[in-house]
């Protein structure tokens, strides 16, 4: 199964990974078209199944990662009670993604108090990583500029 591959839910329950399974489906996305755009509503978690694909953040969307592994997650927000998606994904070639729910990613987290607790220690650690990620862009960025001149 797909999402025994993927860190958000590894060591998660059996049962519980397939009920998951089941409520996802699975959603192509062109090279060149928008999974989604930021500000637009946070509805659902995405899982990159094939392909690559580029976020940006900033208005401009000057600040880009790359989420080039199979099992990479967006749509975080939506788990977090966030209205609007914070990010916009741009597929870099043909891809395939997962798209679950939130209303039902919850409803079958809640059957297993320990297993929605590990589901949202490892959430954090991504958004983590991608926050320290952010910065180091942001730093690198400054550090090719240099410091600004003030006069």
């Amino acid at each position: 199964m797909f999402l025994q591959q993927v860190e958000l839910f590894r060591d998660l329950p059996a049962h519980l990974l397939q009920e998951i399974n089941a409520s996802g489906e699975e959603v192509p996305c062109p090279k060149g078209e928008f999974l989604f755009r930021a500000g637009q509503p946070a509805h659902s978690l995405y899982i990159l199944k094939e392909g690559r694909a580029r976020v940006t953040i900033g208005e401009k969307g000057n600040i880009h990662f790359l989420a080039c592994d199979v099992g990479d997650i967006f749509g975080w927000p939506s788990l977090v009670d966030r209205p609007l998606y914070t990010a916009s994904v741009e597929c870099l070639e043909d891809c395939k993604f997962v798209r679950i729910p939130k209303e039902k990613l919850n409803n079958i987290l809640e059957k297993d108090l320990s297993a929605q607790a590990l589901f949202f220690k490892r959430l954090a650690a991504t958004i983590g990583q991608r926050l320290i990620s952010a910065y180091d862009t942001v730093l690198s960025a400054y550090r090719e500029q240099g410091p600004p001149s003030y006069g």
